[in-house]
């Protein structure tokens, strides 16, 4: 690591020099300066590590792409969601997750958006799209009762329904469906 560090202080290191004096600097613990040697190592670091060196140094928008970057490789991450939707509003928070699902498999891209829904605002049109997207995508019965749960008559309980068809356990959907449509139905479903 010694040498790692002169030949950084005579502006000898390359991209993949700094990358592993990042390295040398994680594996002695010092975070603070492993950040700084992947921030200028450039595209030679893996993107998280320069997602996490610009999120550091205050460069959310550098820390923003390297995280979405990342993020089409590692999609359940939750530290790269975090860095990638840092400080946006709802909508641009959605916007970066519609950005992302192109690359991504069904299963990871209706993930995304599930939970990325509940940081949209309670009851706010970017939470129902998010879940909206993430049911069209790869429905579960947890991802339905939230969208029921939104919901009012025929609608939401067309959800609950959907719900019970993947979870005839699920008793939130069966709640749901015995309030908003019918009790009869809900009650089978819970015996």
């Amino acid at each position: 690591a010694a040498l790692l560090v002169r030949a950084a202080e005579l502006g000898a290191l390359d991209g993949a020099g700094w990358v592993l004096l990042g390295q040398a600097y994680e594996a002695s613990g010092d975070g603070t300066r492993a950040a700084a040697a992947y921030q200028q190592a450039g595209s030679a670091a893996p993107p998280k590590k320069r997602a996490e060196a610009a999120f550091r140094a205050g460069r959310t928008s550098d820390a923003r792409a390297a995280a979405i970057e990342a993020l089409a490789e590692a999609p359940r991450d939750q530290e790269l969601l975090r860095w990638a939707t840092h400080g946006l509003s709802p909508a641009a928070t959605l916007a970066v997750a519609d950005e992302l699902v192109p690359r991504l498999g069904a299963a990871d891209a209706a993930w995304l958006y599930a939970t990325l829904a509940p940081e949209l605002g309670a009851d706010s049109d970017e939470e129902r799209l998010a879940l909206e997207r993430a049911a069209a995508l790869s429905p579960t019965a947890e991802v339905l009762v939230a969208l029921g749960d939104r919901l009012r008559g025929p609608a939401a309980a067309a959800r609950y329904e959907s719900a019970l068809a993947l979870d005839s356990g699920s008793v939130g959907a069966a709640l749901g469906l015995a309030h908003e449509g019918d009790p009869y139905a809900a009650a089978r479903a819970l015996q």
